[in-house]
């Protein structure tokens, strides 16, 4: 779909992106205030720069403010999945799928089926948390070794230096 950056309104919220391979392309996510149409529905815009050539804009909709903001989300992540490319987020070295934007859960199967999702979820993040500590932990330990091979050298070059 087309839009006009004026039809998109003030800027809500937005992220911004980077191409894994290439971190000096940027990918700028934005979310635009939700507004009433003339049939009473609201709408979102959503725009994506940095993919192509031109940026993309999309739309989410609903029957109040809030479900077209959700659903502009939604939109928005789905569109970031469709990259072309892998999304890195805040130069992590962890890939992030759809920008890191995370999906909704569905609320419309019931009670059970939400607590059950949510407990599955927690699971998850519990696990990841634990494998995210040991890449943290290796990528810290990199760094202080390569610091202090970096002092190494510094002082290897100040005593060859005094004796000379």
């Amino acid at each position: 779909m087309f839009a006009t950056k004026a039809r998109m309104g003030r800027i809500v919220a937005r992220r911004e992106l980077t191409d894994a391979s290439d971190p000096k392309r940027r990918i700028i996510a934005s979310v635009g205030t939700p507004r009433r149409m003339r049939s009473g529905d609201w709408q979102c815009v959503v725009r994506i720069d940095g993919l192509g050539p031109h940026p993309i804009f999309e739309f989410g909709g609903g029957v109040d403010s809030l479900q077209a903001l959700l659903v502009g989300i939604g939109v928005l992540r789905n569109a970031l999945k469709q990259a072309p490319c892998c999304l890195a987020w805040r130069g992590d070295s962890v890939l992030h799928l759809a920008g890191g934007i995370p999906r909704q859960t569905p609320s419309e199967f019931g009670e059970e089926f939400e607590r059950r999702l949510e407990q599955f979820v927690l699971r998850e993040q519990r696990r990841t948390r634990k494998f995210r500590v040991k890449i943290i932990r290796a990528q810290m330990a990199a760094e202080a070794a390569e610091k202090a091979a970096s002092c190494l050298r510094t002082s290897s070059k100040r005593r060859q230096r005094r004796s000379d």
